[in-house]
């Protein structure tokens, strides 16, 4: 992740205070052990996670009975925030900083850039810009894939989305074929067969 991440807070006792968030997931809280904790008597031990997946700042609230609460809507699902959002947590305010920036510039990337060697984004970002599967559901096929990888099985991406029911094998193939354009566009001064 290249992007910087912090959370203003904009309202109480430490109002003014800049929270850098360091590692993902990240716990908002009142309890001392939570990533982030929040001195306030309204935000749940465990009140939130804040994520970032496939190149997206997401929070999702962990079932604090005040909820959480995106620029004034109540969220019930994991919501995407962007350089500008206001959180509020119990009767706290935060501000979401992307990069140092409150507003944003530019719309927020889809997904993480590709690498550097490559250019080209990862396969599952031509699933995601599809609208095939959701961030949650390469968040779950990501996590399936390191089970497997700890009991010494190695499997793609794909079979393992295939497996858990998310995609067709025509899906795969056809993010699979977009991907392949996007490498040899990027690579065009090389002769394919």
């Amino acid at each position: 992740m290249d992007a910087r991440i912090s959370l203003v807070i904009k309202s109480g006792t430490n109002a003014g205070r800049v929270i850098r968030v360091a590692r993902f997931p990240a716990v908002l809280g009142s309890d001392p052990a939570a990533d982030i904790t929040l001195s306030d008597a309204m935000v749940a031990a465990k009140h939130a996670e804040l994520r970032y997946l496939l190149g997206r700042l997401v929070i999702a609230d962990l079932g604090a009975p005040e909820g959480v609460f995106v620029n004034g809507q109540r969220i019930t699902l994991p919501a995407r925030l962007q350089a500008g959002d206001v959180l509020r947590l119990g009767n706290t305010l935060l501000g979401v900083q992307i990069g140092g920036f409150t507003k944003p510039s530019e719309p927020a990337p889809l997904v993480a850039g590709p690498s550097e060697e490559s250019k080209v984004p990862p396969f599952g970002f031509y699933l995601f810009k599809r609208g095939v599967v959701t961030p949650e559901q390469l968040a779950a096929a990501a996590q399936r894939q390191v089970e497997f990888r700890e009991l010494g099985q190695k499997k793609a991406l794909g079979q393992v989305l295939l497996e858990m029911g998310y995609v067709t094998p025509e899906q795969l193939e056809q993010a699979a074929r977009e991907q392949q354009d996007d490498f040899r566009e990027l690579h065009a001064d090389v002769k394919w067969r």
